[in-house]
């Protein structure tokens, strides 16, 4: 009988394949316009002033915490930092809190994305000034978010996207999963991540994708130096959101493997710290402002808080401080333009003196077929349920409830792409990133 149905199951996925292909005429290596990150300079830094930045996505602060009882020896290389554990990012999706924690602009359903990303980048006063003091300003991240950053960050250019078996691949395996028998669907996993890493037609130019094991295989090379300009540096990693496929030793594991999320984190955190031993070594780090970040906390939850640690320049050589102020991404500009005095100012109270007795949080969920979002207000301990209130739903902007779609009609998953129009629930249980979008 199992040999049966795999026979079923692999006519089935051979008609799809060459129904398809022969649909849409087996076209590929159409170019699609699009912006990339670059890795340029990826590891240069100033011989001067540097305000780095290491994002280790979905790494929560109580992970943190557990690393600071399993591992010790870790947090001792922290000397100068300060941990805010009381800290909260503005969402619990990468896609809404990067965005906001870039820009200092967060989306609230208001209007499309794609213009959000337009209005929050346009004459943004962050990268004004740090262009003003002379920083040299290169972001290593998904480059989905720079639409509208043209001209504000200086390893962003334009490109275009081709289409490659891979994409290919991708739909074939989803097909698979779709005629897979329930049972089985919970041990086959499928990524999305390819739809977001399409191959680039000019070969000389090197996207920034987010693997961290090939990062610290690079980084391991060493900084090089500038003389010329001061630097800003935006490093994007994987840190402990799933798949978990890298080991505490930082080596590559295939998802499944039985690397835990602790794991992984520990790996993501020798990382930075190797950079900062790198700083150290050329003599740059205690000029430098450094921060250790998360965008999020657990996905999709209340009663979390992301990784916030601050080290500020010139800091005193002392153990991990902890300060349990109330905090949120509101006074993140603030906090790394702090070496720059009092024109750090306009962008509010920076981390150290923000007293924020209310904060608020957007939920992002699917609901009736349309993404909302429960707006909290947050007051007391960042990780107790009882300090959150809902007080509304925003309803989306864009009503996605129309999915009709005719065989054959192209599906761009660009920003101002017709994707959304079918993004829906999953195939196994109705989370959000089913939809398409990054927690």
């Amino acid at each position: 009988l199992a040999k049966k149905i795999a026979v079923v199951l692999l006519a089935v996925q051979v008609f799809s394949a060459f129904y398809v292909a022969g649909v849409t005429g087996g076209k590929q290596n159409k170019a699609v316009d699009n912006v990339i990150l670059t890795t340029e300079e990826e590891f240069t830094v100033s011989s001067k002033d540097n305000i780095v930045v290491f994002l280790l996505d979905a790494f929560e602060s109580k992970t943190f915490r557990e690393i600071q009882q399993q591992n010790p020896e870790l947090i001792k290389k922290l000397n100068g930092f300060t941990y805010y554990p009381d800290a909260t990012s503005y969402f619990g999706l990468t896609d809404y809190s990067l965005p906001q924690m870039l820009t200092g602009k967060p989306f609230t359903n208001s209007g499309t994305y794609a213009n959000y990303l337009k209005q929050s980048w346009k004459g943004n006063p962050f990268y004004k000034l740090l262009r003003d003091k002379n920083y040299d300003i290169r972001l290593y991240t998904f480059d989905t978010f720079m639409r509208g950053a043209e001209g504000s960050v200086d390893n962003l250019q334009k490109a275009k996207y081709v289409v490659n078996n891979e994409i290919f691949k991708y739909f074939k395996d989803l097909a698979l999963f779709r005629e897979m028998p329930h049972l089985l669907k919970k041990h086959y996993v499928i990524y999305s991540v390819v739809l977001r890493n399409p191959v680039v037609e000019d070969k000389k130019a090197e996207p920034y994708r987010e693997n961290d094991v090939a990062f610290y295989n690079k980084m391991k090379n060493g900084l090089k130096l500038r003389d010329d300009k001061n630097c800003f540096r935006f490093y994007h990693l994987n840190g402990a959101h799933k798949p978990y496929t890298m080991t505490a030793d930082i080596k590559r594991a295939k998802a499944g493997s039985g690397v835990t999320q602790h794991e992984q984190a520990v790996g993501a955190l020798k990382i930075v710290l190797e950079y900062i031993e790198m700083l150290q070594k050329n003599k740059l780090y205690s000029n430098t402002t450094f921060a250790i970040l998360a965008d999020h906390g657990k996905h999709s939850s209340t009663a979390t808080a992301p990784l916030v640690l601050i080290k500020q320049p010139n800091a005193p050589d002392r153990p991990l401080e902890v300060r349990t102020n109330p905090i949120s991404y509101n006074g993140l500009h603030a906090t790394l333009l702090k070496r720059f005095g009092t024109e750090s100012e306009r962008f509010g109270k920076d981390f150290s003196t923000l007293e924020e007795k209310k904060r608020t949080y957007y939920l992002v969920k699917l609901r009736n077929q349309d993404i909302v979002m429960d707006e909290y207000k947050i007051e007391g301990d960042v990780e107790k349920e009882e300090s959150w209130k809902v007080v509304r739903t925003i309803n989306n902007y864009i009503k996605t409830s129309d999915r009709s779609y005719v065989l054959g009609t192209k599906i761009d998953f660009s920003t101002n792409g017709t994707s959304i129009k079918y993004m829906g629930k999953g195939w196994r249980r109705p989370m959000l990133h089913d939809s398409g979008i990054r927690e």
